[in-house]
Formats: C-alpha cells, sequence, structure tokens
C-alpha cells in the first residue's frame, strides 16, 4: 500500500514538474505601412528635393525588445512574450518614411539617414516621446516633436508637437500594433499636408 502511495506521489510530482518546464513561446510583430492607407498627393512638393529622415533616440522605456503599454495607477507593463521583431526605432522610421513617400510626390523622396543616395536638401528630425497603447481605454498612443530644416542655412522651416490617439476595439497585441501602424500613417500625413501647405 505504500508503495502505491509512493508511485501514485511521484507520478503526481512529474506532471508537475513538467508542467512548471513548459515554457510560453514568444510571439513577435513588426510596425507596418497600412495597404489601405491614402495614396500620393497630386501637388508637387519640393520640387525636385530630397529629405533625410532622422528619427531620435526614443524613449528609454520603449528601448527593449518588448511592448510596453500602460495600466492603471500609471503603471507601464513590460509584455515578456509580446515583442518587437526588430529594434523599434529602426522600425518606426523605415515605416514613417514609407508613408510619407506614399503622400507626397516622388521627386521629393525621404530616405533614412544611412541609406541617402544623394545630399539632402531637408532634414526632417522627428523625436518620439510616446508611443504605446493603454489598457485601460484600448487606445494607442502617439506623441512626437518634429521639426523640418533647410540644411544648406540650417534654417528651421517648420516646428510641430503631433499628439495622436487610435481606438483599438480588440485587446490583442495584434490589433494594438496595427493601432501603432495607423498612429505612424496619421502622423506621415499630418507631416505631409504640413510641409505642402508651405510650398517651399
Amino acid at each position: 500500500m505504500l508503495a502505491k502511495a509512493r508511485l501514485i506521489l511521484l507520478c503526481i510530482l512529474s506532471l508537475v514538474l513538467s508542467a512548471c518546464s513548459t515554457t510560453q513561446q514568444s510571439k513577435f510583430y513588426l510596425l507596418e505601412v497600412l495597404e489601405n492607407e491614402s495614396e500620393a498627393s497630386s501637388r508637387s512638393l519640393l520640387n525636385t528635393s530630397s529629405i533625410e529622415l532622422r528619427v531620435a533616440n526614443i524613449p528609454g522605456y520603449l528601448d527593449r525588445p518588448q511592448i510596453v503599454t500602460r495600466g492603471k495607477n500609471h503603471n507601464v507593463e513590460i509584455n515578456e512574450y509580446h515583442r518587437w521583431a526588430e529594434p523599434l526605432q529602426e522600425n518606426f522610421a523605415q515605416v514613417l518614411a514609407v508613408n510619407i513617400n506614399r503622400k507626397i510626390t516622388p521627386t521629393a523622396m525621404v530616405y533614412g539617414r544611412a541609406i541617402s543616395p544623394v545630399k539632402p536638401d531637408y532634414r526632417l528630425f522627428v523625436k518620439m516621446l510616446r508611443f504605446d497603447s493603454d489598457t485601460q481605454s484600448g487606445n494607442v498612443f502617439l506623441k512626437v516633436q518634429w521639426t523640418l530644416q533647410k540644411i544648406i542655412n540650417n534654417n528651421t522651416l517648420i516646428r510641430n508637437l503631433e499628439q495622436i490617439k487610435i481606438p483599438v476595439s480588440q485587446s490583442d497585441f495584434t490589433a494594438r500594433v496595427r493601432g501603432h501602424s495607423q498612429a505612424i500613417a496619421i502622423l506621415a500625413d499630418q507631416i505631409a499636408s504640413e510641409i505642402r501647405e508651405h510650398q517651399f
């Protein structure tokens, strides 16, 4: 009888240890250019000039592989099993550049700093201040400061602060990341519209 009880106990212990050793698999996400967003404007922009895009270092709380969300009472949640597939700063800059290019004429290309094939005429600085989702409200928030500068004389032509809120109807991370991508598309539209309005 004692031997049978020991056998049952060993089986239970084995099952517990097996469950503990099973680790949850991380999921990886990328920001993307959304195909249903508006295409390039028919108005010309900066003639044949080129723009160099520079994204400043992102806030420290976002500079990590894990996706960051905000909870109640000012809590920040680091989601260990939901991660960015590449550094957030680089992914953000790539998607923003493509989105801006889709909203202006092709002759005014926006290049990343490291891959610019020509000496640019203008420089677009973007500083991210916030880029996360709120688990309480279900909204994605993007807050950035940006400036457009004429490189030849370092003259600042535009300086703006943009705050964007995207309602997300679902709480899963796929929907949240799509909300992040939508926020970038809106930011690109606002930047392109502002530049078009000035018509340098």
